[in-house]
């Protein structure tokens, strides 16, 4: 029921739909206001609220996608659901309500009429009444024209643009936008942002139904150095390259971004350990299940070197929050004493 958040460098504010003001974080200069400086990792109620009627959602467009028309706007904070209201003209009036308890800011309309035109519009709802109507969004009668637009797969985050290709039956331009998504788009060039799903639109300026695809943009190092980085440190790879040592830690960054660790801060918990049993070394350690564009080696040595894999049995231990737990075992007999490395490659 959270319906805004604000994210300070220690502690973050929170409004909830019914107009409650809540708070977590560092409070030990009492940033919250209330009158303490107790420090909180679960959110606590600051000052009660009101719901308040939502305003009437924006950004309303409807698009025809073969055999329905799809709705979209924007997201509305206070609202915990919306109602879609449809007719055949321009007259609100007379419009009929076709959805109610639309959680999301989409809507299918399956119950139309090939070649039909229609006028929509939405309202926001919750517990305090509904908004008046939105804008109107409206779509032409079914037309021959079509647009083609290649299927855009899932992709791993990459900093370099991805060419998007389309084209019209009219030979008309097609022109693209991000509907949703970490992304950005200028002319057929798609520069990514972040990680997540992405939802593209290619548009014909005559009237050629709108087609949309969505994939997902996955994690990998390049999108945790965009994640932990500013623009100026990604520039430079002795500061955010695989190699580079942030810290005085002595980590390189890729053995923290395959250990879940904080590039910047150095390393006193989260690192491999090694223990013994009653045969064998045994050599710990644990990774974030996100991270799959790297390959982990365990390597033992007697000499600091000579490294070798040979005689080591990893296995995973377990798999809890997100982190596996990994054990390399080396057996007591192979030497008196061992040295162990954890090897990191893309």
């Amino acid at each position: 029921n959270v319906a805004t958040m604000s994210a300070s460098e220690s502690y973050t504010l929170y409004t909830k739909i019914d107009g409650s003001l809540w708070a977590s974080g560092l409070n030990g200069n009492g940033q919250f206001g209330n009158g303490g400086t107790t420090t909180v990792s679960s959110p606590v109620q600051l000052a009660s609220g009101v719901v308040q009627v939502p305003v009437a959602p924006a950004g309303l467009t409807a698009s025809q996608v073969a055999d329905r028309v799809r709705l979209t706007w924007q997201p509305q904070a206070a609202a915990t659901s919306f109602e879609v209201w449809r007719h055949t003209a321009n007259d609100s009036v007379s419009a009929t309500r076709v959805a109610s308890n639309q959680r999301w800011a989409i809507y299918e309309d399956l119950a139309v009429t090939p070649g039909q035109g229609y006028y929509y519009w939405v309202k926001a709802v919750n517990s305090a009444g509904a908004s008046g109507l939105s804008t109107v969004a409206t779509t032409a009668s079914t037309q021959s024209q079509t647009i083609t637009f290649n299927t855009l797969p899932d992709v791993a985050y990459t900093a370099a643009p991805i060419a998007l290709s389309a084209t019209a039956s009219s030979s008309l331009t097609v022109t693209f936008s991000v509907i949703s998504g970490p992304a950005s788009v200028t002319g057929n060039s798609l520069m990514l942002t972040g990680v997540g799903p992405v939802t593209v639109r290619a548009t014909q300026a005559d009237a050629a139904p709108n087609v949309e695809w969505s994939f997902t943009v996955t994690s990998n190092f390049d999108s945790w150095v965009l994640a932990n980085f500013t623009a100026l440190e990604r520039a430079d790879a002795n500061v955010s390259g695989p190699n580079a040592i942030f810290g005085q830690d002595g980590l390189p960054n890729l053995v923290k971004y395959a250990l879940g660790l904080d590039p910047k801060m150095n390393a006193t918990s989260g690192l491999p350990v090694v223990t013994t049993t009653a045969t064998d070394w045994a050599y710990t350690y644990t990774k974030p299940v996100s991270v799959t564009d790297v390959s982990y080696a365990v390597e033992v040595s007697t000499d600091l070197s000579a490294w070798t894999t040979t005689g080591v049995t990893l296995s995973l231990v377990s798999t809890s929050g997100g982190v596996e737990t990994w054990e390399a075992k080396y057996s007591l007999g192979s030497a008196a004493n061992v040295f162990f490395r954890l090897r990191i490659t893309q």
